[in-house]
């Protein structure tokens, strides 16, 4: 709550309406969602070599279908 506060509070409904239609406004709250459940004390987390298959993909540019997968097992 106390971020939220420093970056402005709640957005309005106009204000999310017009979030929702930028491109990627999505993939903005899947990444929001990824950083906020990296700060819960004490939850445990991959390692990096977790992560290293979907760097690569990024880095040759491959479609992106590790990202929902990796995003999905931190949300469970």
């Amino acid at each position: 709550m106390h971020s939220l506060g420093l970056q402005g509070g709640a957005m309005s409904r106009a204000e999310c309406q017009r979030f929702e239609a930028m491109p990627y406004a999505e993939d903005a709250v899947v990444l929001r969602r990824w950083d906020d459940s990296a700060k819960v004390p004490g939850r445990k987390t991959p390692p990096l070599a977790y992560y290293l298959p979907l760097l690569r993909e990024y880095h040759t540019g491959a479609q992106p279908a590790a990202l929902c997968t990796v995003i999905g097992s931190l949300d469970a």
